[in-house]
């Protein structure tokens, strides 16, 4: 997570995340690495129009 305060990037750990952003979902779990490879090597395959 990006803290507006300092700009400095922090760990997050959850059990469950919802991904709820549409038909960017994909550029999303991009985003948090997932589909790029490590634990989570499978993308999410959802894009915009």
């Amino acid at each position: 997570v990006l803290s507006a305060e300092d700009n400095k990037i922090y760990p997050m750990d959850a059990a469950l995340i919802i991904n709820a952003a549409g038909p960017w979902a994909g550029e999303v779990a991009k985003m948090a690495g997932i589909g790029v490879a490590g634990e989570y090597p499978v993308a999410l395959p959802v894009e915009p129009r």
